[in-house]
């Protein structure tokens, strides 16, 4: 159960589904729902940060609207990683 919970939430499908097979235990989640995790994550490190909160709405329609606090720190980092361009513009602006 550790190895599936471990290389399922972190991202390691193929892990795991070797885990499942060889072991034959159970995921705690399916795993064909870590493709859309997979996805939003790498949309968040690669700082697209509106692809991944629509995605998020997309998949989880009501996780944002329920968890004001993961919203909150989306949208930090949407600002976090727009800023340099809009400084870059405003400095060239002027």
């Amino acid at each position: 159960m550790y190895g599936t919970f471990f290389n399922g939430t972190e991202g390691f499908k193929e892990a795991a589904e070797k885990f499942q097979q060889e072991s034959g235990i159970s995921p705690s989640m399916e795993l064909d729902s870590l493709d859309d995790r997979i996805r939003i994550r790498d949309a968040i490190q690669s700082g697209h940060i509106q692809e991944a909160t629509a995605l998020v709405n997309q998949l989880h329609p009501e996780l944002l609207d329920n968890d004001r606090y993961l919203y909150f720190h989306l949208q930090v980092m949407h600002l976090t990683h727009i800023k340099p361009y809009c400084s870059h513009v405003a400095i060239n602006y002027f």
